[in-house]
């Protein structure tokens, strides 16, 4: 079903990246880069809110849809700057509910310092941040393409545009604030999304991706919003 693959894919979008990033002063700018550490392990809970679906659509109340399920990612291993990484995602629940809609989904990738995936043994780990080689100013910009995985409205790659907001301070702490955005493709009208990173460990403490795709089955566009916390 159409819902599941953008849930999953939504949720594997954010799987790579600012989960081990690193974020360090660099003369007038600042270093983004990807520090891991096998052994490691995160986990998060992943909620997912999708809106106009049918109003008879299985589990959705008047087309609105909420789903929540576990992320867990783990570097299994590191040779030089670059990890092996395997993401666990779901079962996701109807919110509220003990209703299964997805069942769990594996990946296991390869990535190197600048969040680029560089091997794969499954599919699913190709989109993240993917951090510039150059030193990068407070509200200075990169673009890089990034590879979807799943069925986001379709595989492909997306032209996607990240902005460094700078260290800001969230709830008392200090925190490394990243956006961005994606060109139009495919069945994605548009996409963009915000996340915050400690800058001192690199942990993920918040993310949310929001995207807007055209309804392959007519009607009015769908809207999918993600947001990532750390599981309590």
């Amino acid at each position: 079903m159409i819902k599941r693959n953008l849930l999953l894919a939504a949720a594997i979008a954010v799987l790579p990246g600012l989960a081990f990033s690193q974020v360090s002063k660099s003369g007038s700018g600042y270093l983004l880069r990807l520090k891991f550490k096998a052994g490691t392990t995160q986990k998060y809970t992943v909620t997912t809110h999708v809106s106009g679906l049918p109003s008879n659509a299985p589990g959705s109340e008047n087309g609105v849809l909420i789903l929540e399920g576990p992320l867990v990612q783990a570097v299994k291993s590191v040779a030089g700057a670059v990890a092996t990484i395997t993401a666990n995602v779901g079962p996701f629940t109807l919110k509220g509910t003990e209703t299964e809609a997805s069942s769990a989904q594996s990946a296991t990738f390869q990535m190197d310092a600048l969040g680029n995936i560089v091997g794969a043994q499954k599919q699913g780990g190709g989109f993240g941040v993917h951090f510039p080689k150059e030193i990068v100013k407070i509200d200075g910009t990169w673009t890089a393409v990034a590879a979807l995985p799943g069925t986001m409205g379709g595989t492909g790659s997306a032209k996607t545009t990240y902005r460094f907001k700078g260290i800001k301070t969230v709830n008392k702490k200090k925190l490394a604030d990243i956006t961005l955005a994606m060109t139009p493709f495919s069945l994605v009208k548009s996409g963009s999304g915000e996340v915050f990173v400690s800058p001192v460990d690199g942990s993920l403490v918040s993310m949310t991706l929001n995207l807007t795709l055209s309804n392959p089955q007519g009607g009015p566009d769908m809207k999918v919003t993600t947001s990532i916390v750390p599981a309590k």
